[in-house]
């Protein structure tokens, strides 16, 4: 008899979605000089407990981005949020390396040029934290 042990587990890492050039692919065709999304806006987002997780809002064209998370404005005090600002994207970019069950909740970014406001709302939620799992199987 063969016995197979199958170990999964899920290895996480700061995706290349933390580098300053994620926001700056745009995945919208354009050939305007206005205020606009280059990337389409998410309205959930997923996380695990104790991982990294970063959200984004990728525009181009705007003047001032304010980022808010159930509408309380960024800079957070401590127990609202574990995520900060990424300012190599421009402040596009909210990312933390451990993310924890307090950081769900609704996150609003709100950019603004010299003519429009545009704001964008993506519900994050954290789940628990990751398992390895262990599967024995018999074979023949």
């Amino acid at each position: 008899m063969r016995w197979w042990l199958l170990v999964l587990g899920l290895a996480a890492s700061a995706p290349s979605a933390l580098s300053a050039g994620y926001c700056s692919v745009h995945t919208f065709p354009t050939n305007s000089t206005w205020m606009q999304f280059t990337k389409e806006p998410v309205p959930f987002e997923y996380g695990f407990e104790e991982k990294f997780k970063s959200i984004h809002c990728c525009v181009k064209g705007y003047r001032s981005i304010e980022w808010f998370k159930d509408g309380v404005a960024y800079p957070w005090s401590a127990g609202v949020s574990n995520l900060i600002l990424y300012p190599e994207a421009a402040n596009q970019t909210l990312y933390t390396r451990r993310a924890a069950r307090a950081d769900s909740g609704n996150y609003t970014c709100r950019l603004s040029n010299e003519t429009h406001v545009e704001t964008h709302t993506v519900r994050l939620d954290i789940l628990g934290g990751l398992r390895t799992s262990v599967l024995i199987t018999n074979q023949s």
